[in-house]
């Protein structure tokens, strides 16, 4: 079945639009939101699991930019949703600091935050240390250096610019009313109350791409030939 989704590159996934009301409040019944533990993170690795796609060189003609050879065959590559849910994680550390602040003990889960800050540098370039490749806890990216912070600093300007693009991009135009409340002086938006909206439905997306998701182990094997070994 050929997509309905303007934005699908690649001919075998697919993707069609279904009419979907937001469930309110979005963090009552969420596996996503809320504090640290292991079935949150769970639902993020599940989520992110096909982040990294496998396409052919055949596919890539379209685009001018140069891409990365995998181990097993192909080229890496990623679909821009995947991009944007990876900003909004990043950005969500800074609060997941000020709970774990707030809380009384330190928790030792959020492994959904792997994959997304560095812990070593070389050369003057951010990267993740061969070692511990792709294993950069929650905790452990709150011990930044300071150069490391500076490069959090520019990463969360980049996901704001991102993200700021995409909503326009899509501009979901669904109508959301206001409502008065007894507390505050100005109108509230009433998120109780949302309209529909017509989503990608999701679940077909996801299982026309699990053939070209990249194993983590896969992912592992791959070395910068841009970076000096040396540190």
């Amino acid at each position: 079945m050929r997509s309905s989704n303007p934005n699908i590159a690649l001919p075998d996934l697919r993707s069609r639009y279904l009419p979907q009301a937001f469930e309110n409040p979005p963090v009552a019944n969420s596996t996503y939101a809320g504090p640290p533990t292991p079935d949150r993170d769970q639902s993020w690795r599940e989520f992110m699991l096909p982040m990294n796609l496998r396409v052919r060189q055949e596919e890539l003609e379209d685009l001018s930019a140069p891409a990365v050879q995998l181990p097993g065959g192909g080229y890496l590559a990623r679909l821009g949703v995947f991009h944007e849910v990876h900003c909004l994680v990043c950005m969500s550390l800074p609060f997941e600091k000020t709970r774990l602040n707030s809380s009384s003990g330190l928790p030792t889960t959020m492994e959904s935050s792997k994959l997304l800050l560095p812990r070593t540098h070389h050369g003057g370039s951010p990267i993740l240390d061969q070692p511990r490749r792709y294993d950069c806890t929650l905790l452990q990216s709150f011990l930044l250096e300071a150069a490391e912070a500076d490069f959090v600093t520019n990463k969360i300007d980049h996901c704001l610019e991102l993200l700021r693009q995409s909503s326009v991009c899509h501009a979901d135009a669904a109508i959301q009313t206001f409502r008065w409340d007894g507390h505050v002086p100005e109108p509230q938006l009433d998120v109780a109350n949302e309209a529909t909206h017509m989503c990608v439905d999701w679940d077909e997306l996801m299982d026309s791409m699990r053939n070209r998701i990249v194993p983590t182990e896969e992912m592992a094997q791959l070395n910068n030939p841009l970076l000096s070994s040396s540190p």
